[in-house]
């Protein structure tokens, strides 16, 4: 698994994760596949996480930030 599976596996289903982010399974599906997920659906995905109880806001924007600085470097 990846980086983006990693973290897409915290929530109880794939289609759970979608659904916080406000996107399809199949795109969330895409961002695994591409191990990246856009900083447009960062806030949203950090506002889920909080209220499901899988982290809180900013350590969850901030472990995006991250995922998405390595994505760039590579």
């Amino acid at each position: 698994m990846n980086e983006v599976s990693n973290f897409q596996a915290r929530w109880a289903t794939f289609a759970d994760f979608a659904s916080g982010a406000g996107v399809s399974t199949g795109t969330s599906q895409a961002w695994r596949h591409r191990n990246s997920i856009p900083g447009d659906y960062h806030f949203a995905i950090a506002t889920d996480a909080s209220r499901l109880g899988i982290g809180t806001f900013d350590v969850v924007l901030l472990e995006l930030a991250k995922m998405k600085s390595k994505a760039k470097s590579i």
